[in-house]
């Protein structure tokens, strides 16, 4: 729903952007698995799947400085519906192609007043027609974050956070991908991001934090193979943590028109939140159900739209992310 400005904004599945947003993951301590529960058309002719899981594997304490490191598996898979092959005669035959990214992310983080994290995912890529023709391939991406915590803490239990952020990563590295004895290359890009996340958090008896409110805007510039920029806008806002709401906004260099997304997202685990900020309390009385879904089980659903220039419909994403705290 941010317009794909993912470089340096710390979610689920951000990874996919910028594989150094892994490792800072890994700090939240938990496993996360996540898919699009049903299919979701990328154009009109084609439907759009993915799933992954991730987890922190180690985490190590030196003073006020942690160490964390993360790994993860995703899995894309685009499928086209029936095509007509189209030759100078005409043949009457149809055809389809499906495309598959099976991808293992590794991370690590320095956290402290400064964050710091590098990445590198290794794919293994698997495209195929129904005729018969396929091609398979690697590519890696390597990438890069660095985050400053500033705090300004006030005198009722509250402060007020500024956390500006950089990033950068490195897309489809590797060797050309061989398709009816034709070498292809795969689609290399280089991005930047930038973000600022700032907000005020109320801490709480237990040591359990709520965020009042967050906002997070988000700028990414990335350079494709074909010479194509394009400039991705998002914001990030979030008020009693009981919702998340975005915008976003895509351009690029070439004439084509702006594309906009918006999205949302809601969680068990915001429920819990809001419940401690409305009522001023730890929710130390929780049941040991609520505490499930509040502490450690957390249900989340994100829905994102995207008005693509070049399909007459707009098309809506679902996705489902459930996690538990270690």
């Amino acid at each position: 729903g941010m317009g794909q400005a993912g470089m340096t904004i710390v979610s689920n599945n951000s990874y996919f952007f910028n594989p150094a947003i892994l490792g800072l993951l890994a700090s939240r301590k938990q496993i996360s698995v996540s898919s699009y529960p049903t299919w979701s058309k990328l154009t009109p002719i084609t439907d759009f799947y993915n799933f992954s899981v991730s987890l922190p594997v180690l985490y190590k304490k030196v003073g006020d400085v942690s160490y964390y490191f993360g790994a993860a598996y995703y899995r894309t898979k685009i499928v086209s519906d029936d095509l007509v092959e189209r030759t100078y005669e005409g043949t009457g035959r149809t055809f389809s192609w499906k495309d598959k990214l099976d991808n293992v992310v590794l991370s690590f983080a320095r956290t402290g007043t400064v964050d710091i994290a590098v990445g590198g995912t290794v794919k293994y890529v698997s495209e195929s027609t129904s005729d018969d023709y396929s091609a398979t391939g690697y590519g890696f991406d390597v990438g890069a974050i660095v985050r400053y915590n500033m705090k300004n803490y006030t005198t009722e239990g509250s402060s007020f956070f500024i956390i500006p952020a950089i990033g950068f990563s490195l897309k489809n590295l590797g060797a050309d991908m061989m398709f009816i004895n034709n070498p292809f290359s795969l689609p290399k890009s280089t991005a930047f991001g930038f973000s600022i996340t700032t907000g005020i958090t109320r801490q709480f008896s237990d040591n359990k934090t709520a965020n009042l409110y967050k906002l997070a805007p988000a700028f990414d510039i990335e350079k494709q193979h074909d010479d194509r920029w394009f400039y991705r806008l998002g914001v990030d806002l979030s008020m009693y943590e009981i919702i998340n709401l975005r915008i976003g906004r895509i351009t690029d260099n070439e004439s084509s028109p702006s594309e906009m997304t918006y999205g949302f997202s809601l969680s068990s685990f915001r429920l819990g939140k809001f419940a401690m900020l409305v009522s001023g309390s730890n929710q130390s009385s929780l049941s040991s159900i609520e505490k499930l879904f509040y502490e450690k089980m957390n249900i989340e659903y994100n829905f994102a739209s995207y008005d693509r220039y070049y399909t007459t419909d707009v098309q809506n994403y679902h996705e489902i992310v459930v996690s538990y705290a270690l």
